[in-house]
């Protein structure tokens, strides 16, 4: 059970598109200018850390993304704990990322984007960092290169470490 995933590049630098296509054929559509990086970050660490229950995994599941975007999983605070892992180590991932920091910061920056919230953080090894953000790198690279009007597809399976495609 497969979750098709598509961005599509705005051609005039406006709102860039991404689809998502259920095994059923129901989709889910958003347009958004700034957040691909924050999502295509989502599909490395879900895949690579076999999170079935992110934000991937629920629109899969059936869960429209208005109920998972504009913060609403976290403002809710009532969802399972792999939403709030999958966005914790989003955000700490590209934190350092974009700050130039390394593996000894992650912890830190997870930790910071977690809030009050008490979540278990997974134990990340220096070589699982570098994997991680070697893989996010390359699908940032791969979206900067497409041209407006163009599309980068990824395919999501849960549990299943497909983040290499």
């Amino acid at each position: 059970m497969k979750l098709q995933i598509q961005f599509k590049k705005a051609k005039d630098d406006k709102r860039n598109a991404l689809r998502m296509v259920r095994p059923d054929g129901s989709m889910e559509w958003s347009y958004n200018k700034t957040l691909v990086q924050h999502d295509l970050a989502h599909f490395v660490v879900e895949s690579y850390f076999g999170i079935t229950q992110g934000f991937y995994g629920e629109v899969l599941n059936g869960t429209p993304m208005a109920t998972l975007e504009s913060g609403g999983v976290t403002k809710a605070k009532t969802w399972h704990q792999d939403i709030f892992i999958a966005e914790a180590l989003v955000g700490g991932f590209q934190q350092v990322m974009q700050l130039g920091e390394g593996a000894e910061m992650l912890h830190t920056r997870i930790m910071e984007g977690c809030g009050n919230q008490s979540i278990e953080i997974p134990t990340i090894s220096d070589k699982e960092f570098a994997e991680v953000c070697a893989r996010i790198r390359s699908l940032w690279e791969k979206w900067d290169q497409i041209a407006g009007g163009e599309s980068l597809f990824l395919e999501f399976e849960p549990g299943a470490n497909n983040a290499s495609r």
